[in-house]
């Protein structure tokens, strides 16, 4: 069976579409690693995570984010990469409903590597919500 061609956005520019859909997995599996350089392994995690799914203008599939741990830490990429930017006084470790984010006008920059498209950053279209 031969490996699917995806419709690939276009990188290094802000793209507008929305928010269509935020999936939820309570047990998704994150795959460790093996850091060569520091000679460390991360073993695999099971933990709940979130899913970001965009509609853009001017495509016409779905494109996918990553699946990111359900985390509102400071630190954590589902909190800097999409809380941070898109809620009006987020802070850090506050309890949110991320599915109020599904619906919301955005921008997004896309970067590639090794063929694989990944989100960069995203920014409201139209202000960010205010809680």
């Amino acid at each position: 069976m031969p490996d699917r061609e995806f419709e690939k956005v276009k990188v290094g520019d802000l793209l507008p579409g929305l928010i269509c859909a935020i999936q939820e997995d309570p047990a998704h599996l994150f795959k460790g690693f093996k850091d060569k350089e520091k000679g460390t392994v991360n073993p695999d995690v099971t933990c709940q995570a979130v899913r970001f799914i965009f509609l853009f203008d001017d495509y016409q599939e779905k494109h996918y984010g990553r699946w990111e741990k359900k985390n509102y830490g400071a630190k954590s990429n589902l909190y800097k990469k999409y809380i941070e930017k898109l809620v009006e006084n987020a802070k850090p470790d506050q309890k949110f409903d991320i599915q109020l984010l599904d619906g919301m006008p955005v921008k997004v920059l896309w970067s590639e590597k090794n063929n694989f498209q990944n989100v960069d950053m995203v920014l409201p279209l139209n202000g960010k919500l205010v809680l």
